[in-house]
């Protein structure tokens, strides 16, 4: 999916600040595509290193496990597309990646498989016009039965809106 950046809202220190905390001093593996790119270009604020799959990488599980593995990488941004390709590969995160997921749904069942093979697991969402997260849930065993998109990241407003543009409480 594409994101016109003309549409986007402005990154401001301020706007940024939410997703940098979560970065930390982290390696990261994550797909040009994603809507989310911003976090990626952020990521070298926090001392950390950025590695962006080609698309051929994320379309074959054994080159993205390769990408995984020689690139030493703590975190990774994933659809739950791309992590059930992984799952279903066999992966037991031996790396002990710590997972961001976001770009679709997280459903229960692959919430409940990501947390058998992670300590941490973070539902990320942000709709494509803001070109990046705008909240986060750190999911647990408890959590996966109804995983949610969770709270707002730091300097950012959400609005839940019924389809006649009225705030639903």
């Amino acid at each position: 999916e594409s994101v016109n950046a003309s549409s986007a809202p402005e990154m401001t220190p301020g706007r940024m600040s939410g997703i940098v905390t979560l970065m930390k001093a982290w390696n990261g593996v994550a797909n040009r595509a994603c809507a989310a790119f911003s976090s990626e270009r952020s990521r070298p604020c926090t001392r950390a290193r950025t590695v962006i799959a080609t698309l051929e990488e994320t379309r074959d599980v054994q080159l993205l496990r390769r990408v995984l593995r020689d690139n030493e990488a703590t975190i990774m941004q994933a659809t739950p597309a791309t992590w059930r390709m992984l799952l279903e590969s066999g992966w037991t995160n031996h790396e002990r990646i710590r997972v961001l997921c976001g770009g679709e749904a997280l459903r229960q069942d692959l919430a409940k498989g990501l947390l058998d093979v992670t300590e941490f697991l973070w539902n990320v969402y942000g709709p494509t016009e803001t070109t990046i997260w705008s909240t986060w849930a750190e999911l647990t065993e408890h959590e996966a039965d109804r995983p949610t998109v969770g709270r707002p990241i730091a300097n950012t407003r959400v609005y839940l809106l019924d389809p006649a543009g009225r705030p639903v409480l």
